[in-house]
């Protein structure tokens, strides 16, 4: 078979079932393999920045990562603002980009090494996207495709997810290959940490039990790692204030018993004099950003001994003044069921107290105020958010946009357990919201869906 053809059989075998393109000279011959198979779909979007965030959002809600597939030169290069929205919120996505043929690149014939542009729209776009992506390769022979896409495949799923970029020449993707004979990746082989995690989670339950003003920070890292169960599980035996980021807000539903609000710059007050006025702050999940700690992360849970869990150990070794009592490098889903595991269910009356304080914060400390219904020439945007939230049902998802708006949906907008609000949180391109909604659209059939 062709390369084209291969490409689409990898994919089916992955059970992505999607992939958002627009075509073009140089990625032609990869959507032409549609017309041969029908396992797969694809859905032809205006500009290739939307099919980037398209991508994006159908594999945050998805059991499944999803796919793009572009040209060339400015098809490639347009993809590169939801690019880096998976990025930075380590979001997995594959996005395969057309090339010129490989005779026609810089460097392929005698004299063209140092010329800006052999091909028509010829782009490095490889090393444009390097900073954004954890993999980006140029096929550099057709019979690599097996293992660049093995590899890719695994590299954007493992660890801390995020997006790669394969880029495959022309006369690449209509060369005929034998899929028997073609070299694999061979995954490399799990670290062996429990020893380590034991030890660690040894040190945190007296922590627990001793703590007089204990909280749980929920982050969105919670979703990434597939274990919103665990968490639940973990919730329900320590009767604890919790609070969340904005990437974490649907994780526990506003009217939980134990749930206080989200922190940070943007957060509710309520949120942030819990995790100010705390002892013991467990973070689940969440990196600690400056939108969360503030412009000066030394004061951030000031007298708390801060708790940080994190698949990425670049995130637990920044020096910018953030004080971490005990660092966990691990992913959060194996954590919370050697936890789960080892901890039983708590009870302190000192902090059945401080749960109490913290939820008086929450009524005392309203977002929408009642003076905001009483405006009288524009409907008060935080009206409006708390007002949608009581009408949608728990299956809905919200696409927040950025900017403003962004604000007033995480800060007004009461999430039900079940529901899913998200945006581009770490990139917040304005625009995000529309094509990230027809890409949940796509993935959630008959779905209410408000962006």
């Amino acid at each position: 078979m062709n390369v084209s053809d291969y490409v689409l059989n990898f994919l089916v075998s992955k059970k992505i079932k999607d992939v958002f393109l627009i075509t073009g000279g140089a990625i032609s011959f990869m959507v032409d393999a549609f017309s041969r198979n029908k396992k797969i779909k694809y859905t032809c979007v205006a500009h290739e920045q939307a099919a980037a965030m398209m991508a994006d959002a159908y594999s945050r809600l998805g059991p499944n990562l999803s796919c793009t597939m572009v040209t060339s030169g400015p098809g490639a290069t347009n993809l590169i603002t939801g690019i880096a929205c998976s990025w930075f919120d380590s979001i997995p996505t594959i996005h395969i980009t057309g090339q010129v043929n490989s005779y026609e690149k810089q460097g392929s014939q005698p004299g063209t090494k140092h010329t800006r542009q052999v091909g028509f729209q010829e782009t490095d776009i490889v090393s444009i996207t390097k900073p954004i992506t954890k993999f980006a390769y140029q096929l550099k022979n057709p019979k690599e495709i097996k293992y660049i896409l093995e590899k890719a495949c695994y590299i954007a799923q493992s660890g801390r997810p995020g997006p790669v970029v394969i880029d495959i020449p022309m006369d690449f993707q209509k060369a005929t290959i034998s899929p028997s004979k073609l070299p694999s990746f061979k995954m490399p082989k799990k670290s062996n940490k429990s020893n380590t995690i034991n030890s660690k989670i040894k040190k945190i339950i007296p922590l627990i039990k001793k703590a007089l003003r204990p909280v749980i920070l929920v982050g969105g890292g919670t979703k990434i790692a597939k274990c919103e169960k665990k968490l639940d599980q973990l919730l329900k035996k320590l009767k604890v204030p919790i609070v969340t980021t904005w990437s974490g807000v649907d994780l526990v539903g506003y009217n939980d018993n134990n749930y206080i609000g989200n922190v940070g710059v943007y957060g509710s007050r309520s949120a942030n004099f819990t995790v100010q006025n705390s002892d013991l702050l467990i973070c689940l999940g969440s990196r600690l950003d400056t939108r969360i700690t503030g412009g000066v992360p030394s004061t951030f849970a000031r007298k708390s001994k801060v708790v940080v869990v994190d698949i990425d150990k670049n995130e637990l070794s920044k020096k910018r003044g953030l004080k971490i009592f005990l660092k966990i490098n691990e992913n959060l889903s194996v954590f919370l069921e050697n936890l789960n595991k080892n901890i039983k269910v708590h009870h302190n009356p000192h902090q059945d107290k401080w749960l109490k304080k913290c939820l008086e914060w929450k009524i005392k400390y309203p977002i929408i105020k009642k003076e905001y219904y009483q405006q009288k020439k524009f409907v008060n945007p935080y009206v409006f958010f708390g007002e949608l939230s009581n009408l949608l049902n728990n299956k809905s998802v919200i696409v927040a946009d950025d900017g403003g708006h962004l604000t007033w949906a995480i800060q007004a907008f009461k999430v039900k357990k079940g529901q899913k609000l998200f945006s581009a949180f770490g990139n917040s391109p304005m625009g995000y919201a529309f094509p990230a909604a027809i890409g949940a659209s796509i993935l959630k059939k008959n779905l209410k869906l408000f962006v």
